[in-house]
Formats: structure tokens, sequence, C-alpha cells
């Protein structure tokens, strides 16, 4: 009963790819950059499709100006090994009292929902059709495991060796390289007490250039493990004390043993993640935290810029036909998001955006040479500010208020349109940054959010 199941399943699945009932969309970005947030909002949005006052709220969305959407529902889960992603948790996050950020996901999840429209045929005149549309979820630290698809287990150590040269300088390696130099990579035996110890103070140290702002945090399952904590898949580290071709060269077990959970863990898990996440994709929003990017330094902000060329090459971007979109499906749309804009004033938006273009300016180059459409904007998901005019002094200036009356108003400061190191170092000097508390998610109302009209209309305005 399950083969037929699946088969039909498949086939259904397949009828409406080709027949442009379904849409797949993965939501890609580094940690913390908002993931969460943006499906969240997205969700509650189209939940309230064929509502009259959709217009008023997402006046920028032609679909709802047109009066064309008749509903938005979610649909219960057709994959049972992908979990769902936790949309109700998130709003009673957001409409606890006090009110909460919901809590960001800790591995692969998905969300299904069908939209109803109404569209206008010459023949048929006013013919109700169906999308479907699946927006897909994954944690940050994930992502740049795609990176080791690259890499050998010999590549993987000298990247490191490079690393260390870098981030060295900024977050201590010291424990864990000490405690590895007391690895005998000679011996015929291998001691797994002081390789465990090794392999948990190499964790310790990732988890730190984590938190400190840098991306390329590999492998992205030593910070955020989910069911494979404690595994010996998660047992292995870059070989940096020394030239790897010397060890290699002398039949070291202790390196084949290294080398065999690095391959492992390449195939069994970056492999499969791939396939599951990635592979089907059609349509692609890629969140950039520009602000956490530019607080991080100068090591941090070109590491994160780095990140973006080097995984912008793991994704098919192009053009769909018939035989492509079942079969080798291409990313047609790409758009690239700063985050949080709700953190800085409205005429810092341009330069948010400014800057935003000038970090991705190599993958923007990349996806369009393969034929794909791209935009940028900035956005905010769950809006925590408003903008308001301030009289000072016989000067108007913008400062940004919240919906707590303890909250002040306050002007965080300005953004530099491109990143130079004097407009990085004023930046971290003088913005104001602080921890916004959500909104309160009142019965009845859609998030509060900005731009997510634009959004919509370049995901799904083609469609609808």
């Amino acid at each position: 009963m399950s083969i037929y199941s699946n088969v039909s399943d498949s086939l259904i699945e397949g009828a409406s790819l080709l027949f442009d009932k379904k849409l797949r969309i993965a939501i890609t970005g580094l940690s913390r950059g908002g993931k969460t947030a943006l499906i969240t909002s997205l969700v509650n949005h189209i939940l309230s499709f064929g509502d009259s006052s959709l217009a008023d709220s997402l006046p920028r969305f032609k679909a709802a100006l047109n009066n064309t959407l008749l509903s938005g529902e979610i649909l219960a889960p057709n994959d049972l090994e992908i979990p769902q992603f936790p949309y109700h948790a998130a709003i009673d996050a957001l409409s606890a009292n006090p009110p909460k950020w919901p809590e960001p996901t800790d591995g692969i999840s998905k969300i299904t929902l069908k939209i109803k429209y109404k569209s206008k045929s010459l023949l048929l005149g006013n013919n109700i059709k169906t999308l479907y549309l699946d927006i897909w979820d994954y944690p940050g630290e994930w992502l740049m495991d795609l990176m080791l698809l690259d890499l050998e287990y010999e590549d993987f150590s000298r990247f490191y060796s490079k690393r260390l040269e870098l981030i060295g300088k900024v977050i201590d390696p010291g424990p864990w390289l000490n405690e590895g130099r007391k690895l005998d990579f000679l011996s015929n035996t291998i001691d797994d007490h002081t390789l465990k110890a090794t392999v948990a103070l190499f964790k310790e140290w990732l988890k730190k250039v984590k938190e400190y702002g840098f991306a390329m945090t590999l492998p992205g399952r030593f910070i955020l493990p989910g069911a494979l904590e404690g595994t010996p898949i998660l047992e292995f580290l870059p070989y940096v004390w020394g030239d790897i071709g010397n060890i290699t060269s002398k039949n070291s077990l202790l390196l084949k043993v290294l080398k065999l959970r690095y391959d492992g863990y390449r195939e069994k898990i970056v492999k499969r993640f791939y396939k599951d996440c990635f592979s089907k994709i059609d349509r692609q929003i890629v969140l950039v935290d520009c602000l956490k990017a530019l607080k991080g330094g100068k090591e941090s902000f070109f590491d994160i810029n780095e990140c973006f060329d080097v995984l912008m090459k793991h994704f098919n971007y192009g053009q769909n036909n018939l035989v492509t979109r079942l079969f080798a499906p291409r990313i047609e749309k790409a758009i690239f998001v700063a985050s949080k804009a709700d953190f800085v004033t409205n005429d810092e938006h341009g330069n948010l955006l400014s800057l935003l273009n000038s970090m991705i300016k190599q993958s923007a180059i990349r996806i369009r040479a393969q034929g794909s459409i791209h935009e940028s904007m900035v956005l905010s998901a769950v809006k925590a500010t408003k903008c308001v005019d301030y009289h000072k002094e016989n000067e108007l200036y913008e400062v940004l208020i919240t919906p707590y009356e303890d909250d002040a108003p306050f002007y965080p400061g300005s953004v530099p349109p491109t990143w130079s190191k004097e407009s990085m170092d004023f930046f971290k000097e003088h913005f104001k940054s602080i921890e916004l508390r959500p909104p309160r998610l009142e019965f009845g109302n859609n998030i509060a959010q900005m731009n997510l009209d634009l959004l919509l209309n370049f995901l799904l305005g083609d469609k609808l």
C-alpha cells in the first residue's frame, strides 16, 4: 500500500509541477538572520488571502490589489520524514503576554500551503485555480556545510590552516591546538581519550567563532548537532599541526580514521541535506543581516561576503522548461533581502540597500549570468519599531519608537552605503543597537511588517 501511495504522491506532485501548480521556496541565510520570523510572517499573511482588507496591509502585492485571492491554508505534511515548520508555536510566542520572539528552528522543516485564486481566462472567464507552496527552513549553521562538498579531507585541513591565520588573531585557538599536539599521528594505536578531548575543545572554539560573528563555522553540525549529538561521525577535526602531505605519506592510522569520519559526514549528512533541501527549489530568498556583519568588524564582514560567494555556487540557477522543471529544476528567481530593516530609520534604508548590493555583487552577477531573475530589497518580517519625526531646536529628525512605554524614542545611527575601514569604525562606535522586543500580536490581526508586499509580489506575482 505504501509503495502505491508513494507512486501516487509522486505522480500528483509531477503533474502539479508540470502544469505550474506548485512552487518550492527555500529561505537561505546565515544563523540568526531572521529566517524563522520571515516564514512565520509569510504564512500569517497567506492565511489571510481572501480577506477584503488585505490590500490595505499589502498595497504593492498586485494579487491582493486586484482582489483575485480567495483563500490560503496550511496543509497536513505530505513527507512524514520532514518535520513541519512550527508555525502555531511561533504565533503563540508572538501572542503571549508579554510576547516572545519565536524560537529558532534546530533542524530541517517544511510547511505546505494551498492558495486558491481567480484566474481570468478569455474562454472561461473567472476560473478558480490552486497553487501549492512549499516553504523550506533549516538552520543557518548547516548551510555552511555545502562548502565541504568541494573539499577533500586534505583540502579541509589546509582550509583551516589558512583560517587560523585570520580567525586565530580574534578568537584564541590555543586550547584545542595544544591538546591536539598530544595526539601521536605516527602511532599504530589511537588515543581515543585525547582525540575526544581535542574535538570537544575544537567545537567550543567554533561556537565562540560563531558568536563573534564569523560565518564560515565548519562543520555546521559541530555547533548544532541535532540528533547526531555524541555520534562518532562528529568526532573528527582538521589536521593543522604541520603539512598534512607529510603525515599522509607516512600512512597514519589516526589520519585514516579522521578522513573516514570526514568522508562519512560529507556523504551521509551534507549530501543528504543538499538533496532534501536544495535540489528541487524553484525560488530562493537569501537573507543577509548587514548590520550584524558590520558590527563584527573587518574580518567578520569579509568572511560573510566570502560565504555568500562560495555558497551561491552550489545552487542551480536558470529558467525552467517542462523537462528541467520535472527532473532537474532550477532556481528561476532569487531575491537578496537585508533583514531587520526596522533597526534603522526610514532615511537609512537606501544606504542599507546599497550596502547589501555591495556585499552580494559577485553572487548577483553569477545568478544573472545563469539566466535567473534576481532582485534585492530591505525588509522587516516582524516590525518591532515605528519611524516618526522628531523636532529638536527647529530641526526635524527621524527616530524610532516601540510599542512599549518604558522604551524612549531613539536614533540608532547611520548606515554606510559601502564598506570602508573608516565607515565601519564609525558605525561600531556610534551605532546604537538595542535588543528589540516583539510587538504583541492581537487576535485576528496580521503580523506588523515592512515591505512584505514587495516580497510576495516578487515570489508569487507571476503565478497568481
